[in-house]
């Protein structure tokens, strides 16, 4: 665990430095938020996965913005919000993580398809 926590914790530090600088970012290298897709399964199939909009989400969010992040991905604010609470305490939350059982794990995966069905239905 040591090994991976420290990468994951850089990772996640530079996504939310990125995304509280965005402004700054922005004026070097301008990004159309409506426009952009990231995502290679959106790009081959044109239907959005669970995580479609998360980028343009986080940085709404980086931005106060929580209205538009919820418009594009209804996920992101809880997401975001995980993601915080892992960079400033990653022990406790790899130490909650430990204890969820193969059902509890598969039990996210079948909601996060679950979702990825709604959003793309329109339900």
């Amino acid at each position: 665990n040591k090994g991976i926590g420290q990468p994951v914790r850089i990772i996640v530090g530079a996504i939310y430095l990125y995304t509280f600088s965005y402004e700054a970012f922005h004026q070097a290298m301008p990004i159309d938020l409506e426009n952009f897709v990231f995502c290679p399964f959106h790009s081959l199939t044109g239907w959005t996965c669970p995580g479609c909009g998360m980028t343009r989400a986080f940085l709404h969010l980086g931005q106060g913005e929580l209205q538009m992040a919820f418009a594009d991905n209804p996920l992101s604010p809880l997401l975001f919000a995980i993601g915080l609470v892992y960079f400033f305490f990653p022990k406790q939350v790899s130490l909650l993580a430990s204890h969820f059982s193969n059902t509890q794990w598969a039990g996210f995966t079948v909601l996060a398809i679950a979702f990825g069905v709604w959003r793309n239905l329109g339900l």
